[in-house]
């Protein structure tokens, strides 16, 4: 009784297996939804065509900086925007090596633009020493 289970579970797992290869396209997903973890944050990615996508990321960036001048250290929190276009370019050959192709799996050349707003908590005497610097 124990290997009709045995046997029931791995060809349950066996089947899934071969039908998740079968089923990934060579393409890029047409829409996805990731959440960061490193910098909290959203992400959306949303394909064009077979091989170009639109990666956008809104997320909070962290910092720490030290004046040894005012003997003072200070972390701060700051809100980002990132915007890249991605060209996926190999995603025929992984596929003929086996290697995954889903979730947009392989390698791509981006233009990239980001934008830091400013920080939610800042010190005054940095940024007036940062200013007199310049």
């Amino acid at each position: 009784m124990k290997k009709n289970y045995l046997l029931l579970i791995l060809s349950v797992l066996f089947i899934n297996a071969v039908q998740a290869q079968d089923d990934a396209p060579v393409s890029v997903a047409k829409n996805q939804f990731k959440i960061n973890m490193l910098f909290p944050g959203f992400v959306y990615e949303h394909g064009f065509d077979t091989k170009n996508t639109l990666y956008s990321e809104v997320s909070l960036g962290v910092g720490y900086r030290y004046s040894s001048y005012y003997h003072e250290s200070s972390l701060y929190i700051f809100p980002m925007i990132n915007e890249q276009f991605r060209h996926y370019y190999n995603l025929e050959k992984r596929a003929g090596k086996g290697k995954r192709t889903a979730h947009n799996s392989g390698n791509f050349v981006a233009a990239s633009a980001y934008y830091n707003f400013k920080s939610f908590n800042t010190n005054v005497n940095m940024e007036t020493m940062i200013l007199l610097l310049r």
